[in-house]
């Protein structure tokens, strides 16, 4: 999900696993606001391909993005796919959003 709000780029810890990374051996950083409570993640640098072109990307891979609530059970809430936020994404394109047309539209940033 590409999220304009959000700071960083955030993915499952299992994608990075699936990727062959020691996931915990990244920089350790906190989030909140992601399902219940505080999240813990490891920061790094993976190369990510859009549209053919392969750029580095800051990634903080984290564990339990789903969970289920204190005090329900059986109620889960969390983010089930991964976000593409602004340090490591929006830094490398330039994003344009076409509301009415459904259409997103990426050019990257010379460097």
């Amino acid at each position: 999900m590409i999220d304009s709000g959000a700071d960083d780029c955030i993915f499952h810890a299992e994608v990075g696993e699936a990727l062959g990374i020691d996931v915990r051996k990244g920089e350790e950083k906190s989030y909140s606001g992601i399902g219940f409570g505080e999240l813990k993640g490891y920061r790094h640098t993976i190369e990510i391909e859009v549209g053919g072109l392969w750029v580095p990307c800051e990634v903080t891979f984290c564990y339990g993005m789903v969970r289920e609530h204190p005090a329900l059970p059986n109620m889960k809430q969390g983010l089930r796919y991964g976000i593409l936020g602004q340090r490591g994404f929006f830094d490398k394109f330039k994003v344009i959003f076409d509301y009415v047309a459904e259409e997103i539209e990426l050019r990257p940033r010379s460097t």
